[in-house]
């Protein structure tokens, strides 16, 4: 996806759950999601060349186009899962109500 500012694409989830191979420019939220190389692979923004040679390198290596998507899918299932978002804003509401407990206990 070429694009100049974007936190976190839909289209990235969407495609990182079916598995499927990446080539994403190196803007927004994506950087901080996946690994030039190992679950995606990340080209400059505004570079066509750089886009067409990662074009290139997937059309000349099917095992890459396997290989990205498995780690893709992996990605998504470590990170972006509704079971992983529950678990993660569950932590964060204990944590709250604990340091609200704390703070009345030490103030009261």
């Amino acid at each position: 996806a070429a694009a100049r500012d974007e936190a976190l694409p839909v289209v990235f989830l969407g495609a990182l759950s079916l598995g499927k191979a990446l080539v994403a420019t190196t803007v927004g939220g994506g950087l901080e999601s996946w690994a030039d190389g190992e679950d995606a692979l990340l080209v400059r923004p505004e570079s066509p060349e750089a886009l067409a040679a990662a074009l290139r390198r997937l059309l000349e290596n099917p095992d890459l186009i396997l290989q990205l998507g498995a780690r893709a899918r992996e990605t998504y299932e470590r990170q972006f899962t509704l079971d992983r978002f529950g678990r993660d804003f569950r932590a964060l509401v204990e944590e709250a109500i604990s340091l609200a407990a704390h703070r009345d206990a030490v103030s009261g």
